[in-house]
């Protein structure tokens, strides 16, 4: 075994037992590797998340930031960049590195969650919260409609307020970042 393989399999050790969430990915946004914790973080297992686009799992905040810290990344202005970002059950800062080896360029990720603070958790009128928790029971839009006495586009429209407020893509994640914040209950159901 050479040098190289050798220290690559220290690191890919150490990197597996690190308690920070931490992953390897090429310079297109493909995952190579991630740890425990990452996969953790984002609910599910390491395997799951090779050969996955990081795009398709975190979120910018900020395209335009996104775009600016990739570029200066790719054209080897920085070394590192900070991107505020979220995914269906949190949101935090993700770093990236660039680590050449050998002619391939490979981008550090650590990710750290920001703390959920009350000031997170918006305020719900009792209509959205009737129509969150009958959404998170698996009721489509229309059987929402007949039971809280509206049309099948006023729940969709409360469904789309609530997306914009929790800063979700879908009703998935809405789902999700309700029981994160405890608005929803996790030990009853139907959903309370």
């Amino acid at each position: 075994m050479d040098d190289a393989t050798a220290w690559r399999n220290r690191f890919m050790m150490l990197m597996d037992r690190l308690p920070t969430p931490t992953g390897l990915c090429l310079g297109d946004g493909v995952l190579v590797d991630v740890n425990p914790a990452f996969a953790q973080l984002l609910g599910t297992t390491p395997m799951k998340l090779r050969a996955r686009q990081i795009n398709d799992l975190l979120q910018p905040n900020d395209a335009q930031e996104y775009d600016r810290v990739l570029g200066s990344l790719s054209n080897r202005r920085r070394r590192r960049g900070d991107l505020m970002v979220r995914w269906p059950t949190g949101a935090g800062t993700l770093t990236i590195q660039v680590l050449s080896d050998y002619g391939l360029t490979v981008l550090l990720l650590t990710l750290v969650r920001t703390p959920i603070e009350s000031a997170d958790v918006p305020d719900l009128t009792d209509r959205e919260l009737a129509v969150l928790r009958l959404t998170a029971g698996g009721a489509t839009s229309a059987q929402a409609a007949h039971q809280l006495g509206l049309t099948a586009d006023g729940v969709n429209y409360h469904l789309n307020r609530l997306l914009d407020r929790f800063r979700v893509p879908n009703r998935v994640a809405l789902i999700a970042r309700a029981y994160t914040l405890g608005i929803l209950d996790t030990t009853t159901w139907p959903p309370t």
